[in-house]
């Protein structure tokens, strides 16, 4: 990449996909160069790795597994 083309970025979906081990189209390898080989590649891995075990339902870490009431 010269110093006068921007980097193309993924898209919202696709860096989701991205952050749990979905693999992106060939036109952004570029930036998963980037993405993988810069100072601050360690942050975003332990960040993807967070999302990948975090609860689909944030609340539900707070309230707990109460009883099911019909």
């Amino acid at each position: 990449m010269d110093g006068g083309t921007p980097r193309r970025r993924p898209s919202a979906g696709q860096w989701l996909w991205y952050s749990v081990g979905g693999r992106l189209p060939a036109d952004l390898s570029e930036w998963v160069l980037h993405d993988t080989t810069c100072r601050t590649w360690a942050l975003r891995q332990v960040a993807r790795s967070l999302l990948a075990i975090s609860p689909p339902d944030p609340g539900a870490a707070v309230r707990g597994a109460g009883p099911v009431v019909d």
